[in-house]
């Protein structure tokens, strides 16, 4: 409001003063009363006619002048330490904490106002109506012996104990932040042992009287309560705290502490604001346009959303760097083709009363998302000692696929690339992992079981030479073999040859055929097996002694002579080799 100094005249009449009408003059830009009284409104052009009466030596006269009023700028940044604005400004976001996490839930019917500090507000009714966290808590709410802000606009329509907002655990000592109204308008504030309160101030802060803006703050060492940017009390004795998050709620401290009357703008900082900066919130020019949505995840579009600014502008988006996401804005939501980060910034509209106001630089980061598992689709069954080829199928991405050996088990099984190799039968747990790349996260699959057999050996033939009846016994050579087991021999006629089961010696018996059998027994890697050979025993030649026929002369009678020696009990039989002569 200001006062029109009078233009300079010739004559003495009195000067009255009206708005002009008409298209170059809008009267939504300021009021003027008779005697000169400008009260200013929103921005633009407005004519003045200022009207001189006329005198006893000069006719009514007039002039008209144009008062313009400028646009001004949208507020500075004041977010360093912001965990927490509820403006109210629409019924559908009534609960809305337009700075992070913690969307309260409203219940026994708080209602919305368009009438508020700034923008809209929410209407409470004094015995029952407030909002409230019902789960969860609010990223970087102050507790225990934190700094702390605690801002609001308050336009109360009954005194007493009267809720702000507050947390903890009330009914335990010290456990408790709590901003509320006192028995008599003023304030309190419940922060640690002792509690500091401000006494009525009905000038300041009255029934359904003008908006009053309040602050509770604690730097480490001084509480201080503030009223429409003003330090109104403070202290140094608050004494220990242990406040916890619980039971957040605005429009409600403890017990049946319900708030009367309209809020805006309640806004939780975890630091102390400076006298500035409090009297800045205490304008009521709001805050710096800013960009809430800070993070996405890739494949799924991100709505874009602001706090701050001021005046009826549009919010628009654009992206400043791509960056590894390769951003794209269309209006308020953002794509991207991969995972990454992108840089982007907000701008709100210039409208009648305010100038374009752009937010800082801001980085969104897309996080990679979950891939679905990969299935390991090689055979589960392996053989000891024989790599087995390792396949998966499944997941998502680029990322390169590995095993890992989850237990080695019986089979002491490892992984040398896509190979799993096995020391011995038995059996052991694999998994396939797909590695992360730009836009997915690693996955790993279920475990799988590979099962390994034995390996049947190779075992060269056994081949054994023909002996002879009473001939020296011998020992076999165990053939070659892949495995290591142990041998073992039996022969299946003991009377051509007996052996030693253990060494494999071999003794001769009587002439015929016998089969002999080498076993070689099972190891951790190889199975049994065995191999056969016919041996057979051959008659011996046997030793004859000298066949004695004594000298006869002719017409000597017939005679019988003995049969020579030998070592074979086979019957003699007997020729001539000229039967004229014997």
């Amino acid at each position: 409001v200001f006062g029109l100094t009078a233009p300079t005249s010739t004559s003495s009449g009195a000067f009255t003063y009206e708005i002009v009408a008409g298209t170059e003059s809008n009267p939504n830009v300021a009021k003027v009363d008779s005697a000169g009284q400008v009260t200013l409104g929103e921005a633009g052009t407005v004519q003045i006619r200022a009207n001189q009466a006329a005198t006893t030596n000069y006719a009514a006269a007039s002039i008209t002048a144009t008062l313009t009023v400028g646009r001004i700028a949208q507020q500075s940044t004041l977010v360093d330490g912001l965990v927490a604005r509820w403006s109210f400004d629409s019924a559908n976001t009534l609960g809305v904490n337009a700075a992070g996490t913690g969307n309260l839930t409203e219940t026994g019917g708080p209602t919305w106002t368009s009438s508020g500090k700034i923008g809209g507000a929410v209407s409470l009714n004094g015995y029952g109506a407030y909002l409230y966290l019902p789960g969860g808590s609010i990223t970087g709410l102050p507790v225990g012996n934190s700094s702390y802000t605690v801002s609001a606009w308050i336009k109360p329509s009954a005194f007493g104990q009267r809720g702000i907002v507050g947390w903890g655990a009330y009914g335990s000592g010290n456990r408790t932040n709590a901003f509320r109204l006192h028995s008599d308008g003023g304030l309190h504030n419940s922060w640690g042992a002792n509690d500091l309160i401000m006494g009525g101030r009905p000038n300041e802060i009255s029934l359904n009287g003008p908006w009053a803006h309040v602050v509770a703050t604690y730097d480490g060492t001084t509480r201080r309560i503030w009223v429409n940017g003003v330090v109104a009390v403070s202290d140094t004795n608050r004494g220990p705290n242990n406040a916890t998050a619980e039971n957040f709620a605005v429009g409600k401290t403890a017990g049946n502490e319900w708030f009367s009357g309209l809020l805006d703008e309640v806004t939780i900082y975890n630091r102390s604001l400076g006298a500035g900066e409090i009297a800045q919130l205490a304008s009521g020019a709001g805050s710096a346009l800013s960009i809430t949505s800070t993070s996405g995840t890739f494949g799924a579009p991100l709505s874009l959303t602001t706090i701050g600014g001021q005046g009826t502008g549009a919010i628009s988006y654009r992206v400043v760097d791509a960056g590894s996401a390769n951003c794209v804005v269309s209006g308020a939501t953002l794509t991207t083709t991969s995972g990454g980060t992108c840089t982007i910034a907000a701008t709100k509209a210039a409208d009648r009363n305010y100038d374009e106001s752009t937010s800082a630089n801001t980085t969104i980061t897309f996080n990679r998302i979950s891939q679905s598992s990969p299935v390991v689709i090689s055979t589960t069954t392996a053989i000891a000692g024989v790599n087995l080829a390792l396949a998966a199928s499944g997941g998502s991405g680029t990322g390169s696929m590995s095993f890992t050996v989850v237990s080695a088990g019986t089979a002491g099984c490892s992984v040398s690339g896509t190979s799993l190799v096995t020391t011995a039968s038995g059996s052991c747990t694999i998994t396939a992992t797909k590695a992360a790349d730009a836009n997915f996260t690693s996955a790993t699959s279920a475990t799988t079981t590979i099962t390994v057999s034995k390996q049947v050996p190779t075992i060269a033939p056994l081949v054994l030479a023909d002996r002879f009846y009473l001939g020296a016994g011998f020992t076999i050579s165990a053939p070659n073999s892949t495995s290591s087991g142990t041998w073992t021999w039996a022969s299946n006629n003991t009377s051509v040859a007996s052996i030693n089961s253990s060494t494999g010696a071999v003794t001769i018996g009587v002439p015929g055929t016998a089969i002999i059998t080498a076993t070689q027994a099972t190891t951790p890697m190889h199975s049994s097996a065995a191999v056969t050979a016919e041996l057979k025993v051959l008659p011996a030649n046997p030793t004859i002694g000298v066949l004695s026929i004594p000298s006869k002369t002719f017409g000597d009678a017939p005679f019988t002579f003995t049969a020579p020696t030998s070592n074979s009990n086979g019957a003699f039989t007997y020729s001539s080799s000229n039967t004229s002569i014997a």
